[in-house]
């Protein structure tokens, strides 16, 4: 194509693609291509740079991002960008600490997107999963009427997807970028030595091991090692 918007849309898909293979140099240079301001205000591009800023370790920069995709979509009626948006909103809270703000906002994307039987947009995350299972262990343990705004077979049914679309076990769930690390982890490395190696800053190896101990149910590096002599 020749068209710019459609060269600058084209940039930015493949900018999402790197990042799903952790390549953020790669994925960093295909975003810097697009320099039209009225590109860089869609939705699509909006949400490819939070997710680019989530890996790089500034999840409240990815945060400010997703709210306002989030905002601008449920002016706009947009459904399935409103969606995506409260999603990475709660995948940037669960990266700041802040758990039942994140739950909160997973539900929030469930109860929209229940009723049309949404799948690839959670599943597509691999964050999510992890934060399905406690949003699931949760609800069995909760009589709130809140709760019942969304159906717990759905819930059940977006995980068994997710574990049949990533087959998923404690470790096949990490991303390549996060095995990576996580092998390092195993054979004793700091984390400086792991930045060092990888050539990442430490502040983003500790963001990377924050999301690695979440996704496999442990709370510390010892545990990590431990899981691993066990699987």
């Amino acid at each position: 194509v020749n068209e710019r918007h459609w060269i600058n849309s084209i940039s930015v898909m493949k900018a999402l693609l790197f990042l799903r293979e952790d390549n953020i140099v790669q994925a960093e240079q295909e975003l810097a291509k697009v320099k039209e301001k009225v590109d860089k205000d869609t939705p699509f591009y909006l949400l490819v740079k939070a997710r680019y800023l989530l890996m790089k370790g500034h999840p409240l920069a990815a945060q400010q991002l997703s709210r306002q995709v989030q905002s601008q979509a449920q002016q706009q009626e947009q459904l399935s960008t409103r969606i995506e948006a409260t999603i990475l909103l709660a995948i940037c809270l669960v990266e700041q600490g802040q758990a039942d703000e994140a739950l909160e906002k997973l539900h929030q994307a469930l109860k929209l997107a229940e009723p049309y039987q949404y799948i690839r947009t959670f599943i597509d995350e691999p964050q999510t999963y992890a934060l399905l299972k406690k949003y699931a262990a949760i609800r069995k343990q909760s009589s709130k009427k809140e709760c019942r705004e969304v159906s717990m077979s759905y819930v059940e049914h977006l995980l068994q997807c997710a574990q049949k679309y990533k087959q998923i076990s404690p470790l096949a769930s990490l991303t390549t970028r996060e095995q990576e690390i996580f092998t390092l982890l195993s054979k004793g490395a700091s984390n400086k030595e792991i930045a060092e190696q990888l050539f990442l800053s430490e502040g983003t190896v500790r963001v990377y091991l924050s999301g690695i101990y979440s996704k496999l149910g442990v709370k510390n590096r010892a545990q990590a090692i431990l899981l691993n002599t066990l699987v």
